[in-house]
C-alpha cells in the first residue's frame, strides 16, 4: 500500500478516551479548527503513546461506493 501527501492529515491529539478493546481518539487538524474523531485498537493507541496535546497523524482513505450503487448513478467504471 502506498500513502500520499493527499491522504495523511497533521494534527494534535485533543483526547483518547480508552476502552476494553478500542479507544476513541479525537484529534484537531493542523491549520483548522476541524476535529476528527476515530476509533482505534486500544493496543494500537497505547503503542503510539497517544495522549492530549500530542502531535498525531490520521490517513484519510477514500470510501467507495458499492458496484451496484455505482452503476445506478452512472459512475461505474467501465468493464
Amino acid at each position: 500500500m502506498s500513502l500520499s501527501t493527499r491522504n495523511q492529515l497533521p494534527g494534535t491529539v485533543v483526547s483518547v478516551v480508552p476502552g476494553e478493546a478500542m479507544a476513541l481518539v479525537k484529534m484537531k487538524l493542523d491549520g483548522s479548527e476541524q476535529v476528527i474523531t476515530s476509533p482505534i485498537t486500544r493496543t494500537a493507541a497505547d503503542d503510539l503513546g497517544l495522549k492530549q496535546g500530542a502531535p498525531a497523524g490520521a490517513l484519510g482513505l477514500e470510501r467507495r461506493q458499492p458496484c451496484r450503487k455505482r452503476k445506478a448513478l452512472g459512475i461505474a467504471p467501465k468493464e
